[in-house]
């Protein structure tokens, strides 16, 4: 019965953006702890994968989640934090995805990146999140937004 109840609650947009945090922080882990004697064709397309994986997400976030933060007070400052890290997140995928496993920095890029984006989520997590919670935006409506995006892009395969 517990497990009906918790079915039926629908997930909220921090909830699902949470879970994209996860996935793409575990994405990158497995991308930083590639072994070098794996052919370097299948790191390459892993970090392919992750680099795709972030700019959807980050096209989420820019797309549907900060769109909806205009209507939020107090919470600017935050925002503006959270488009600079994006700008400098998409400056890093892009650089990692015209890179190769081969190039002697290249390990050095995938660690860059990953302590970044790990910043860049425990920033919105623990700033952006709480002061969205409060503030009575629908977030289920939000979320089911989100969803939606992320199908179009997913469909379109963007990156």
């Amino acid at each position: 019965m517990t497990t009906d109840l918790m079915n039926d609650k629908q997930p909220d947009v921090l909830d699902v953006l949470q879970r994209e945090h996860r996935t793409l922080l575990h994405l990158f882990d497995k991308l930083a702890l590639a072994d070098a004697r794996r052919r370097r064709s299948a790191e390459k397309k892993l970090a392919s994968a992750a680099c795709k994986a972030l700019t959807i997400h980050s096209k989420l976030e820019w797309d549907v989640f900060y769109p909806a933060l205009r209507s939020v007070h107090d919470i600017e400052d935050v925002l503006d934090a959270s488009r600079a890290e994006h700008r400098m997140l998409d400056e890093l995928v892009i650089e990692l995805s015209h890179s190769s496993p081969r190039e002697a920095g290249y390990r050095d890029k995938v660690a860059a990146l990953k302590t970044y984006i790990a910043h860049h989520f425990r920033e919105e997590e623990e700033q952006l999140f709480p002061r969205v919670r409060s503030n009575g935006l629908d977030l289920q409506a939000l979320a089911r937004r989100l969803v939606e995006r992320k199908a179009e892009l997913d469909a379109d395969g963007e990156s």
